[in-house]
């Protein structure tokens, strides 16, 4: 977490670049060449994502941001003039369509989960919406099938809405799980020696997989990748993992993974 305040402990792919931020802002065309862009406000970046033209991020003390291109200038677009609240999770932003329309949500670490059409005007939801106030680091949201659905930081819960975010229901999981991902029409959740997948976040059917690992889970080009302690996980059918790579005890750890183009 001390990405924060020092360097990055993130990464994403969008408008044709990888870009790795927390207190420094750094893009790449390739994941092997670096630039740092100058970023002048002070604040660190928590999550970022870029849909329909814009970049979207959130982060310390009340910032909700757009920018269209310059990583470095930033336009702030707090729910209310006077909102300070920080946004610590890494996974807790996501973008959708929903019934044509866009629709983002994210959560802050209160546990208020806001919603927005733009990204510029965001309202705070209604209904089930169980994500501990203190506790929302590992808050992970993900979209598919017209449904918004959102892994709880105890991962003993999922909550979902169907409505862009604007009121969500709580859904119990038969175990705990500590991934989540969006992928081939499906949700995934990972945990030790278990896969279980989901059409809509409401119903989940357990797959025994003993080499599945519990970890932050993505997926890019027909492979899912699990990342849990500081070593790489790969598969190709979601019951099937071999480990990839190890960092072994390196203080450098792994936080974050982004697929871009092959």
């Amino acid at each position: 977490m001390m990405g924060d305040l020092y360097g990055v402990r993130s990464v994403v792919w969008g408008n044709g670049q990888y870009v790795a931020f927390a207190a420094k802002v750094f893009t790449s065309p390739d994941a092997r060449t670096w630039t740092e862009v100058p970023k002048a406000d002070g604040q660190w970046l928590a999550c970022m994502s870029y849909a329909q033209g814009k970049w979207v991020s959130s982060g310390g003390y009340g910032w909700l941001a757009t920018t269209v291109s310059d990583l470095g200038d930033w336009t702030q677009h707090p729910p209310d003039p006077n909102y300070t609240t920080a946004h610590h999770s890494r996974g807790a932003l996501a973008h959708g369509v929903v019934d044509g329309v866009d629709a983002w949500v994210v959560v802050d670490d209160d546990g208020v989960i806001f919603h927005s059409s733009d990204a510029v005007t965001w309202q705070s939801t209604s209904g089930v919406t169980p994500v501990p106030s203190g506790f929302t680091w590992g808050t992970i949201f993900a979209f598919g099938n017209g449904v918004f659905v959102g892994l709880l930081p105890a991962g003993d819960a999922v909550i979902r809405s169907e409505d862009a975010g604007a009121t969500w229901s709580r859904v119990a999981l038969p175990s705990t799980v500590s991934g989540m991902v969006f992928a081939q029409g499906h949700f995934t959740l990972t945990s030790s020696g278990k896969v279980f997948t989901s059409a809509d976040g409401a119903s989940w059917v357990e797959h025994a997989a003993p080499t599945a690992r519990a970890g932050d889970l993505f997926y890019g080009h027909g492979t899912w990748l699990a990342l849990d302690n500081n070593a790489i996980y790969r598969s190709t059918d979601e019951l099937t993992w071999t480990k990839v790579f190890d960092n072994g005890s390196n203080p450098d750890g792994l936080s974050a993974i982004a697929f871009g183009p092959k």
